[in-house]
């Protein structure tokens, strides 16, 4: 069984192919016919002067903007500045409140004044804890070695330790 490719090919006409977007049913009308878009009293000079202006107003327009720009960013980095003073000179006051070493200073790191608060708060009651909770054992005095030894003799404690 053999197929026959020799069938012919469906061809399309101009009017199936058209755009129906350009197409139109109005028949073609003279360039002289129909007014211009622009009107009848179109000057070029006065046109291109204006387009001149326009140019010029752009030009003039842009230097201003780029003014501003340059002004806005010296602002906006003076105000950071400033802030970054401020919060500087809030964290060593808070900081000189507390009486804290100056081998602490480096941990206090918070951004706000609340943060740099509770920094200093935690770190100023880990000084007294710690203080008043030394770790370190007491030395015990021995007598007759110097100092006075609290702790009460007991001699009969002792005679049994012998035995």
């Amino acid at each position: 069984m053999t197929t026959d490719n020799t069938a012919p090919i469906e061809t399309l006409t101009d009017a199936e192919t058209a755009d129906p977007a350009t197409d139109t049913d109005e028949a073609p009308t003279d360039a002289s016919t129909t007014a211009p878009p622009w009107g009848d009293d179109f000057d070029p000079a006065r046109a291109w002067q204006t387009i001149s202006k326009l140019r010029e107003g752009e030009k003039e327009l842009k230097a201003r903007l780029g003014v501003a720009e340059r002004d806005l960013a010296t602002a906006t980095s003076r105000a950071t500045a400033a802030e970054a003073a401020t919060l500087a000179a809030r964290r060593e006051a808070l900081i000189a409140r507390a009486s804290l070493p100056d081998t602490l200073h480096p941990f206090v790191t918070a951004n706000d004044e609340d943060g740099i608060a509770a920094q200093v708060e935690t770190l100023r009651n880990a000084l007294t804890e710690g203080a008043s909770n030394s770790r370190r054992p007491q030395a015990a005095v021995i007598p007759g070695h110097g100092g006075e030894d609290d702790t009460p003799h007991n001699a009969d404690a002792i005679v049994a330790g012998i035995r």
